[in-house]
């Protein structure tokens, strides 16, 4: 597990909230389960989702929203970022994996995000969420464009990191984690 916590150091874009799968509009959301809307303090409100999710809202203009994935699985927009920039560094340095190997992470990806797709609020279409990999593919592959492969002959973190996320046992994991339907959120990631 330590690798995957110098993972999330070692590249900063991991802990990016700002992808495009996994939008969330909190305000519709507590609008169409305002019945479900418990008041915590003043100023405070709290959504429990299936998952379960849990949702605070803190008043303001607009107001401010925190979710934390709390199924024990780990947050669903924390897996995707992570697979995001491991299959563009394995497509930029093609030399790191097998291509079995490298296939499994692609075809992973595939499905984190067509489940976070289908679990943002409002949810995508699979083919929408596909369009929107791909969208995101070619952007983290444009912020990646200055840095360099690791060397092949070296086994630094990140060449570790990548191939252990391309194990069996770990894509057996992860397809395990999107099996409970429940809002794409970031937090905790890891």
């Amino acid at each position: 597990m330590r690798w995957l916590v110098f993972w999330v150091l070692a590249l900063p874009a991991c802990a990016e909230d700002t992808r495009a799968l996994g939008q969330v509009d909190y305000q519709q959301l507590f609008k169409d389960h305002s019945q479900q809307v418990q008041i915590a303090t003043p100023g405070q409100r709290i959504l429990e989702l299936p998952g379960p999710v849990i949702v605070t809202e803190f008043a303001g203009n607009p107001p401010r929203y925190k979710a934390q994935d709390q199924s024990g699985h780990g947050a669903a927009m924390c897996h995707y970022a992570i697979m995001l920039d491991s299959v563009v560094v394995a497509r930029l340095c093609p030399f790191l994996l097998p291509p079995q190997d490298a296939a499994r992470l692609e075809g992973v990806l595939s499905e984190l995000a067509e489940f976070v797709g289908a679990n943002s609020y409002p949810a995508l279409t699979a083919a929408q969420s596909q369009t929107v990999l791909d969208a995101d593919l070619a952007r983290v592959t444009q912020s990646y464009a200055d840095h360099t492969c690791p060397d092949a002959e070296q086994d630094d973190a990140i060449s570790t990191v990548i191939r252990n996320l391309a194990k069996p046992h770990i894509i057996r994991r992860l397809k395990r984690a999107i099996r409970r339907p429940r809002l794409a959120v970031s937090h905790p990631c890891l």
